[in-house]
């Protein structure tokens, strides 16, 4: 008997030892859980970088420019690439371009631009959404200063801006009103596809619309697609940052927001065929257009495996909601198709884990720090939330550190091991005005998909 208690305890050591020679192997920290920072990430799970500032505007040095993270993207061999644009707080408006890369772990890639950084001064503001190209090629979209064209780059593997690609490394899509590049996306064939807003103060009567385009791969307008061959077509009373996505089979959808006198905003979404005719058998038309009562605007969205379209409202009271493949509500997700949240994001952002299950990014207000917190919650696919991640479905990492005044989550991303990436930024200005951008690694381990009902989780 002696002899048996001693081989059993011998061999629970022996299991101990080697489950955490295999989660130090695995990076993963011993007793961590959906939810938890992954400490193998930056500090603690966090990564904070000061970009420095392009310097003043030649007749417009009235304030301060703060770097605004607003786009993150995972390249095949797990680095990692952050976009945005620089603020210029005295006059209000975007200047300038940064992007920063990073090695898996959380440090600098030196081998990228300047010790890991490109920061561009320019009157070019080109961040605000960005992909990878499957040669390792960086496209980015933004505006012009003051909003006077959309704009589109194209920068190489190493942070050089690709002469190639429009007219040395740079396309217009439009010039003729105020314009801004919100959304970009490759297609399986290479063409890029985005959209921004337009409004046009000029024509009689006056516009505001929604902007899609596609450029071929060098650059020029795509002249297959879009109204009379020009490579964009307008959808009228569209409104600010819409959002692009492509399918496999080369169509696109457009999810954004509608303003229509006496109803407010209202929802859109819309799917093109190839050659940007609307495609007859989604929603009315080729259109899903419907007002949501209590919601106040629309931008993200996200395509599920099957075809199915998920989107966030921006709204006190709603968080998601769900279309089937073929436009009509999917009444299945949540109540009648919405899910609701108790706290609201704020710049919300939808990823799909390859399991099906929802991750929902953005900030929340932190009434007792008086400071936006970090967030991320995740659902089961019917909409439910999964309680195995985070605290209830949601975790939340303060951003409240060294002083900081406020946080602004902007954009997520997901690695091939499921990690989750969220970045954005946080500033400082009643101490010493400046801003830094953040990224923080977030575990979203396998997890038993029955485990949150087992758990008493009711709709």
């Amino acid at each position: 008997m002696m002899n048996t208690t001693r081989c059993s305890f011998a061999f629970r050591v022996a299991c101990r030892l080697a489950t955490l020679h295999f989660l130090a192997a695995t990076g993963i920290p011993a007793f961590a859980a959906p939810g938890d920072l992954d400490r193998t990430f930056g500090s603690g799970g966090r990564v904070f970088t000061a970009i420095p500032s392009p310097g003043g505007h030649p007749g417009f040095s009235l304030g301060f420019y703060y770097p605004i993270a607003e786009s993150i993207v995972v390249q095949p061999d797990g680095r990692i690439l952050v976009s945005g644009r620089f603020w210029e707080d005295g006059i209000s408006y975007w200047y300038g371009t940064f992007i920063v890369r990073y090695m898996p772990e959380g440090t600098l890639d030196s081998s990228f631009g300047t010790n890991g950084m490109v920061a561009v001064i320019g009157q070019h503001a080109v961040g605000a959404d960005m992909a990878l190209q499957p040669d390792g090629k960086i496209v980015l979209i933004g505006q012009v200063a003051i909003a006077e064209g959309i704009i589109v780059q194209r920068y190489t593997s190493t942070g050089q801006l690709d002469t190639t690609f429009g007219d040395d490394g740079i396309t217009i899509v439009r010039a003729t009103a105020f314009e801004e590049g919100t959304s970009i996306a490759i297609q399986p064939d290479g063409k890029i596809v985005g959209v921004g807003w337009e409004y046009n103060h000029r024509a009689i009567p006056y516009y505001s619309a929604i902007l899609l385009f596609r450029l071929n791969t060098d650059g020029s307008p795509d002249t297959t697609f879009g109204q009379a061959r020009t490579g964009r077509l307008l959808i009228e009373k569209g409104y600010d940052g819409a959002t692009v996505l492509v399918q496999q089979d080369g169509k696109i959808v457009v999810v954004g927001t509608l303003l229509i006198p006496q109803v407010s905003v209202t929802l859109l979404i819309a799917r093109y065929n190839p050659d940007g005719s609307l495609d007859s058998s989604f929603g009315t038309g080729g259109r899903v257009v419907q007002a949501i009562s209590g919601a106040n605007f629309f931008s993200a969205g996200a395509m599920q495996a099957d075809g199915k379209i998920v989107v966030a409202a921006g709204s006190p009271s709603i968080g998601l909601l769900r279309f089937n493949s073929d436009g009509t509500p999917d009444t299945s997700f949540g109540m009648n198709g919405i899910v609701r949240f108790e706290s609201a994001f704020q710049q919300p952002v939808i990823l799909m884990q390859a399991d099906g299950r929802i991750i929902v990014t953005g900030s929340v207000p932190n009434t007792t720090t008086r400071h936006d917190d970090f967030a991320v919650t995740r659902l089961h696919p019917d909409g439910l939330p999964d309680v195995g991640f985070g605290t209830g479905g949601r975790a939340v990492f303060s951003m409240n550190a060294g002083g900081t005044n406020y946080a602004n989550a902007s954009a997520a991303a997901l690695q091939a091991d499921g990690k989750i990436l969220v970045t954005g930024y946080f500033g400082h200005y009643y101490t010493d005005s400046h801003e830094e951008i953040a990224i923080i690694r977030v575990l979203s381990m396998p997890d038993d998909p029955y485990r949150s009902r087992r758990r008493g989780v009711r709709r």
